[in-house]
């Protein structure tokens, strides 16, 4: 069985979250976290997400959230802050994926568990996805 496959396997039933303003960027994501395996909800700003995510059962919380920076609404900084003030949902690790080439430094501060900047590196991200989804090491990854 090939890595992709296995991580396919093991993804099954897991959610993964993403909040993106640039559909093209949410398609792209959705289309590849589907093949291996995730089930995926994606939002077009963080007002909406965190609407979603407030009104979701806690069982179908999504297990990570890819969070743009920049987007209408609100934006991911805005969402973020209000995220961790929630309790039910403050504890759902995010990855940052944006064009912004600053915010590396302030990685800490957003208390993010990985950083990837737009145009993404898909393998990357998905071994990063993988690592929080499927129970092996977290440490913060920037690409």
């Amino acid at each position: 069985m090939t890595p992709s496959e296995e991580s396919h396997k093991e993804a099954n039933g897991i959610t993964v979250m993403v909040v993106d303003d640039d559909i093209h960027i949410r398609q792209l994501l959705t289309f590849r976290l589907m093949q291996e395996g995730y089930t995926v909800a994606s939002h077009p700003n963080g007002k909406e997400a965190l609407h979603a995510l407030l009104e979701s059962p806690e069982s179908q919380l999504p297990a990570i959230i890819l969070l743009d920076l920049r987007m209408p609404e609100m934006t991911g900084w805005k969402f973020r802050k209000r995220q961790k003030k929630h309790p039910k949902i403050s504890h759902i690790p995010i990855v940052v994926i944006t064009t912004e080439s600053t915010f590396q430094g302030d990685l800490a501060s957003i208390d993010a568990s990985g950083f990837f900047k737009k145009p993404i590196q898909m393998d990357l991200l998905i071994r990063t996805i993988n690592e929080h989804c499927l129970n092996t090491e977290n440490s913060p990854k920037v690409a």
